[in-house]
Formats: structure tokens, C-alpha cells, sequence
């Protein structure tokens, strides 16, 4: 691992808003509606939401236009895990796992920074960068937003197709201030 370093302009601006929105809603973790849609309407096509059914499984609620072209797949409605290898699945679900047990714990609110490879219909690799960040639901639970964006390698009219274990992660306290290195460095 490397340490975090955001790649991507866009994903630094989500942060941005998030925590702007987070520290004026009066909060640890902003709401849904706390979120202007104006301002969230750039990042729409590049989130995917996420909550859980009955059984705990994470599930995307949305998932985004420009993801669904990227993945030449609408996630809507199906588990998380549903496009993973068998290792990024067990990497995910390690991850999970120990955020849910701080969470319960009510040491920490898990945020997530990742980069990793992903291959693509004509067999290249492309890099995907995602931050997942907690907000409120409307029935008081905690929920996650991830914005993603393809940092290289995707050829015109190619998709990605499934996950790959990530390259390079970093949990992180959202409940805490923005961490330095999550803006971009020229």
C-alpha cells in the first residue's frame, strides 16, 4: 500500500460538499435532505447508494447513469458483492465487518477511500477511485454515498466488468475533521 492520495479532481469536490454540508447541518452525519439537490446534481451520475435489506446484506438503492454506462450494468436493486471476485468479496466484507463492530461499538462512523483495478470488456484494466461517505437516512439510520470515477486505462466504448481486489484503501473516521490527504495534490 502506498497511502491515500486522491486521483481525482471530481471525488475531491464531492468531499467538499460533504463535509461543507456536514459541518453547517448541526449534525456528526449529515441527512439525506441536508443535501442541497442543486449542489448534488453534478455528482448523481457518479453515486451509488447503498443500505441494507433484513438480513444486513448492502444493497444499492440508486446507482448512477454514468455508472451504469461505465459498468454496462444498472446495479439498482442488487447486492453489493453481486459484480466482485471471490477475493474482493472477502476484502469487502472484512472491511464491513470491522466498520459495523466500531459503528456498534459508537467508536467511529466508517468512510472509505479506494482505488483499484477493474477489467474492462476488451480485456484492458482500468483504475476506479470511489470515496463512500456516511449520511442519515430517513428513518435515523446510517446509510453510504459513494462517487466514483475512472482514473484511467477505459477505452472508448469499453465497460468494466468485475471487481478486482482494491489496490490501495483507507478507512477512515467520518465523524472526524477532513483528513489532509484526501484533496487532490498537484
Amino acid at each position: 500500500m502506498r497511502g491515500p492520495s486522491l486521483q481525482s479532481e471530481q471525488i475531491s469536490a464531492f468531499a467538499d460538499l460533504w463535509y461543507e454540508v456536514r459541518d453547517s447541518c448541526g449534525h456528526d452525519i449529515p441527512a439525506k435532505d441536508d443535501f442541497d439537490l442543486v449542489r448534488l446534481a453534478p455528482y448523481l451520475p457518479h453515486l451509488a447508494f447503498t443500505q441494507r435489506r433484513e438480513d444486513g446484506t448492502p444493497y444499492y438503492y440508486f446507482f448512477g447513469t454514468a455508472l451504469v454506462r461505465g459498468f454496462g450494468i444498472d446495479m439498482t436493486g442488487c447486492d453489493v458483492t453481486q459484480n466482485m471476485t471471490a477475493l474482493a468479496k472477502d476484502q469487502f466484507l472484512t472491511v464491513l465487518h470491522a466498520a459495523d463492530e466500531l459503528e456498534r461499538q459508537k467508536i467511529s462512523v466508517n468512510g472509505r477511500w479506494f482505488i483499484g483495478p477493474m477489467t474492462t470488456s476488451d480485456g484492458r484494466t482500468a483504475y476506479v477511485e470511489g470515496l463512500t461517505l456516511p449520511y442519515l437516512g430517513p428513518d435515523g439510520l446510517v446509510r453510504r454515498m459513494t462517487v466514483n470515477d475512472i482514473v484511467g486505462g477505459l477505452a472508448l466504448g469499453s465497460t468494466i466488468g468485475g471487481h478486482d481486489m482494491k489496490l490501495d484503501g483507507e478507512e477512515f473516521n467520518a465523524l472526524q475533521p477532513r483528513p489532509t490527504w484526501m484533496y487532490t495534490h498537484a
